[in-house]
């Protein structure tokens, strides 16, 4: 029974020495290093006065560690605060360029007596001014965000139909609306619709039925459809039809032309959007007021539509 008694005495001295000794300091460690972990660079060396000196030498190790981490946070976040200051420094300056572009053009449209060059004044007008709208959607915040595409159409329809003095009807079907884009996806979607617009807007008769947009989505992709009646004969400008594929290919979509029924024309952008249904997007609305804007867009078309006959 001795030797057995004092076998459990020397374990237990052997414990409690190696615990007062070695593992209660690894613990603390461990409680440090976890506090490091979430963020917490103080590391209390005091604390370890006591302990062995491969502890302490640990504790110091672990202490520096926590200061160069720190100091690269603070680094890392300098920068960053700075990156964002130049951003939205960019950001100020692109917007007031384009005012000046916008405002330079409407300028020269009202001087200009040639109507032809009064319409294409007025076409870039508008273009600069759909940049500037699409430009101030995304960057609303400060920030480049992605925008929710009924979002975007609300932006840029009154625009449009101001500008080409037209009625536009515009219906969102489902949750199609609900898709979020880029900018490299929102600034082709835009422009391509206003290059549909323009061509459905130049022929016809002047009191023509009102144009028709819808929105929808499917297995497929999203679809942005501009339709309208018109029994006139199209003879549409080369160029602009180009302009539209290309537009639709920059999306990885595609442009057609056609209409579901005799006397009808519909102008349809299909494409696969890059983000799923109901993900987060800034809820802003986008005022469609321009910087400039001396005359409805139609009547400098009909007026140089007059001129070609």
């Amino acid at each position: 029974a001795i030797p057995i008694a004092a076998l459990i005495i020397a374990s237990a001295g052997i414990w409690l020495g190696t615990n007062r000794a070695i593992l209660r300091w690894i613990s603390d460690l461990r409680a440090i290093a976890s506090e490091v972990g979430r963020g917490e660079y103080r590391v209390p060396v005091l604390q370890f006065a006591g302990a062995p000196a491969e502890v302490r030498g640990l504790a110091a190790e672990l202490r520096r560690m926590a200061r160069l981490i720190a100091r690269r946070d603070r680094t890392l976040q300098q920068g960053i605060q700075q990156q964002k200051a130049l951003t939205h420094e960019l950001h100020h300056r692109v917007r007031n360029n384009l005012q000046v572009i916008g405002s330079f053009l409407a300028l020269r449209e009202n001087q200009v007596q040639d109507p032809a060059v009064g319409l294409a004044l007025s076409e870039a007008r508008l273009h600069v001014g759909l940049l500037g709208a699409v430009y101030r959607l995304l960057y609303d915040r400060g920030e480049l965000t992605p925008v929710r595409l009924d979002q975007l159409l609300e932006a840029i329809v009154p625009l449009l139909r101001r500008e080409l003095a037209i009625e536009i009807a515009f219906e969102v079907e489902g949750r199609a609306g609900l898709e979020t884009v880029e900018i490299d996806t929102a600034i082709p979607i835009a422009l391509w619709s206003l290059q549909a617009l323009l061509l459905l807007s130049e022929h016809g008769p002047e009191q023509r039925p009102p144009i028709c947009g819808t929105l929808s989505s499917s297995q497929e992709g999203a679809r942005l459809c501009f339709t309208t009646e018109d029994r006139s004969q199209w003879d549409d400008d080369p160029i602009s039809l180009r302009m539209l594929d290309g537009l639709a290919r920059q999306i990885g979509g595609t442009s057609t032309d056609g209409g579901a029924a005799p006397g009808e024309r519909a102008i349809c952008l299909r494409w696969t959007p890059r983000t799923g249904p109901g993900q987060s997007a800034p809820d802003q609305r986008l005022s469609s007021a321009d910087p400039a804007s001396p005359q409805p867009r139609g009547s400098s078309r009909t007026e140089a539509r007059s001129s070609r006959e």
